[in-house]
């Protein structure tokens, strides 16, 4: 039998659906719905937009300390972005 992973669809805390997101997409993801550019959140990081971009693709390694700075600006907290939705079947 062959096995199909589906998506919750249980919104969570944020009222987005991020279930099968890596962390790096879920930070995209919730930065544009509260409508936020890279260049927002670069800008209060003091980094500049291309490393905040790597950061989105996950080409960039986070650091506990900047991913916690990042949740801040965003508003969510650090377990939002850490839990599996997901749920195989």
């Amino acid at each position: 039998m062959e096995q199909k992973q589906i998506k919750s669809h249980v919104l969570n805390s944020t009222g987005l659906f991020l279930a099968n997101m890596e962390v790096h997409e879920k930070l995209r993801t919730i930065r544009q719905s509260k409508g936020y550019t890279q260049d927002f959140i670069a800008e209060r990081l003091k980094i500049d937009t291309v490393n905040y971009g790597r950061i989105e693709r996950g080409q960039a390694k986070l650091t506990v300390d900047r991913f916690k700075e990042i949740c801040t600006l965003l508003g969510v907290h650090a377990s939002t972005l850490l839990e599996d939705n997901s749920i195989g079947i």
